[in-house]
């Protein structure tokens, strides 16, 4: 795991176009606003970004990605996820309770794919449904 409160931006590591897989907690506990993860990476671990909840502003997961283990997080945010299939999660999760702040964008001709998918639609608190925040990505505003 990857430890260390002071990094504010974690944006370089879509340079590492090795990494295929996230071990769980990998960035727990670590403060950076700006995550973007390397295309090429399949797997994502558990609560790779759970931890003490700072407050990202971005995380951006790839076109390649397959699968999520649990995938809980809290704090109001914006998800890109560039897959064009929606990735599988394996346990329920939440992301961001549901909040009006939070926006998930994922690819245009992908958005029913994801509002319709049993897990990526249903990330809010308790399973409640978040899909009036999933969004086309060509309508992302960085």
């Amino acid at each position: 795991m990857f430890n260390n409160t002071s990094v504010a931006d974690l944006s370089e590591l879509r340079y590492f176009t090795g990494l295929r897989s996230l071990p769980n907690n990998q960035f727990a506990y670590v403060s950076a606003n700006t995550i973007i993860l390397p295309e090429g990476l399949l797997t994502l671990g558990q609560s790779v970004f759970g931890g003490n909840q700072p407050a990202r502003t971005l995380i951006d997961l790839p076109s390649t990605l397959t699968s999520v283990n649990y995938f809980g997080y809290y704090a109001p945010v914006t998800l890109i996820c560039r897959a064009v299939i929606p990735p599988a999660i394996t346990y329920n999760y939440s992301w961001a309770s549901g909040k009006d702040n939070t926006a998930i964008y994922v690819p245009d001709g992908s958005v029913d794919a994801y509002k319709a998918h049993a897990k990526w639609s249903k990330m809010g608190a308790s399973g409640t449904s978040v899909a009036e925040h999933i969004k086309p990505l060509s309508e992302y505003q960085p």
